[in-house]
């Protein structure tokens, strides 16, 4: 698993987006009890209706380099997600 920038907003509610870096870390299988899950569809994402596949790592070491506003042209553009089940 892989993340490359985080996005969010600042103290004025206008986007800003950070680049990540992190070394590679193990994966570990994880179990949950999920009693709510409406995050995505609260974007407009319909979830597959099967139970979700979960890792997590014991531990990241993570660079983050500073936040930077997200130019008001990128802002607005639809981003493509595609949710495909593993395993």
């Amino acid at each position: 698993m892989e993340r490359y920038c985080l996005f969010t907003t600042n103290l004025a509610g206008q986007p800003v987006r950070a680049n990540l870096h992190h070394v590679p870390s193990p994966l570990e299988e994880a179990e949950a009890d999920i009693e709510q899950n409406d995050l995505a569809a609260s974007i407009g994402i319909q979830l597959p209706d099967q139970k979700p596949v979960l890792h997590y790592s014991r531990r990241l070491a993570i660079y983050v380099w500073p936040a930077q506003l997200v130019r008001p042209a990128l802002a607005g553009r639809p981003v493509a997600v595609a949710v495909s089940p593993s395993g």
